[in-house]
């Protein structure tokens, strides 16, 4: 008999729900297939539901997927089981049922009892106050509709649903492919020149290429980067003898470079090649995007540059490192500070900095990301701890954050991360009072 647990059923994400099969105990989780970050986290919350509970994990593999890979990923105290392609159909149809399940019989008893002994209670002491007993046939619906309203005028509203659960993933606890897909990938590896024990560092830069509903490419245009902006950090790299492998997908621009094995023309031909890459690689030097999402799966360190966001970019792990996008004001002709960022009226949708034409964002420069990826490398290898200006600046976001009102990438019951901004992000006179045109062609023409 399938049976859903009451003990833990609101804590799980949406997509995820625990239920027992006889003795066992089962997560059953169907990811948001359509985006690829939105895949990991679904596939690492429930790792981490099945690791606390000493449970089992099911993927509901829809038809179609984005990422086939992260369907078929193992990690240690887990035991991890996806539904053949195949059988797909059945597994939708299995997680319907086990999400329309009803509470258990206890539990549905018990809050039917909760519910009539408190009502009881209440018609006494009214029966008591007035002398009269009839007043509840009466008065039940009228006095019901009235609280609905008397609700609808506060404008009491059903909490969002918080969709980056730092708290849950703080601690990293990496997963990998199943060693079907991890033989393929290491092979093609191996056929590129990168050996078993060659140092790698992924990259990716998100472009226009992914969405093809152009409304929706207009939307997020900001969160694009240019990644000849990469090229020096990745000289960089290639020179103290790492190999770099691009990520992405096949509308992007293909990078010829020495040292760069390019997988973004090769994502749908192999699936899984880019998730592995990132468990092979000592960092990640991304955008926001689905790739640095993925990294949180695999416990691969993030350089995350480019970033609009400073509240739900800001890095959860300490070997997260977060570099901010310039935000250009036209009224005041300059660019605004890393605490101006924190102000709560730019969060506004339509006079805030994504929705007000007064703010421009303006990509990092070549200058500024090779320094991030050094530092990265200092944290690494040398264990560098953060500066006072860090250290006071994340407290400062973290005080920000849990001021706002909840946010879906937010903090999490006020913890924000336990990463840092890049020491480049305070320092670095560049463009401070340059336009954003300049900025961009002083980007473009490189170091």
């Amino acid at each position: 008999m399938i049976e859903p647990e009451k003990n833990v059923r609101v804590q799980l994400l949406i997509r995820a729900v625990l239920v027992r099969v006889g003795r066992r105990r089962l997560v059953i989780c169907k990811p948001d297939y359509r985006r690829f970050g939105h895949i990991a986290l679904d596939v690492l919350y429930a790792l981490e539901a099945a690791r606390d509970e000493s449970a089992s994990l099911l993927l509901v593999r829809p038809p179609r997927v984005v990422a086939e890979g992260l369907f078929h990923m193992v990690a240690d105290g887990v035991r991890v089981r996806t539904v053949p392609r195949s059988l797909a159909p059945l597994s939708m149809a299995l997680w319907t049922i086990t999400r329309r399940l009803p509470p258990p019989r206890s539990v549905r008893d018990g809050r039917l009892h909760a519910r009539l002994r408190r009502w009881n209670r209440l018609r006494r002491r009214i029966d008591a106050f007035t002398g009269k007993h009839d007043w509840a046939r009466r008065w039940r619906t009228p006095l019901r509709r009235g609280g609905k309203r008397l609700l609808r005028v506060d404008g009491a509203k059903k909490p969002a649903n918080l969709y980056l659960r730092r708290r849950l993933i703080r601690v990293a606890q990496p997963a990998r492919l199943a060693p079907p897909f991890e033989r393929r990938c290491a092979a093609f590896f191996a056929q590129a020149g990168i050996g078993p024990d060659a140092a790698v560092v992924s990259i990716h830069a998100r472009g226009w290429g992914f969405h093809p509903d152009t409304s929706v490419r207009m939307r997020h245009e900001i969160r694009n980067s240019d990644i000849t902006t990469y090229f020096p950090a990745v000289d960089h790299l290639v020179a103290r003898g790492y190999w770099v492998v691009r990520l992405g997908d096949p509308s992007m621009e293909p990078v010829t470079r020495p040292g760069v094995v390019d997988l973004a023309p090769l994502r749908p031909e192999t699936p899984g090649l880019d998730i592995f890459a990132l468990t092979r690689s000592e960092f990640l030097l991304g955008s926001q995007s689905g790739p640095a999402e993925v990294a949180l799966l695999t416990g691969t360190p993030r350089v995350i540059v480019n970033a609009t966001d400073v509240v739900e970019n800001w890095p959860i792990r300490p070997t997260d490192i977060l570099l901010l996008k310039h935000v250009y004001d036209e009224e005041e002709g300059r660019t605004l500070s890393l605490d101006e960022l924190l102000r709560p009226e730019l969060r506004d949708p339509m006079r805030g900095l994504k929705g007000s034409p007064r703010y421009h964002f303006v990509d990092n420069t070549s200058d500024e990301i090779l320094a991030a990826v050094q530092e990265m490398l200092d944290l690494l290898h040398k264990g560098t701890p953060e500066t006072d200006d860090q250290r006071a600046y994340r407290d400062r976001a973290t005080a920000a954050a849990a001021a706002l009102p909840r946010l879906r990438c937010g903090a999490d019951e006020g913890y924000l991360g336990d990463g840092r901004i890049a020491r480049v992000a305070f320092g670095s006179p560049v463009g401070r009072r340059t336009s954003p045109a300049a900025r961009r062609g002083r980007a473009r023409s490189g170091p």
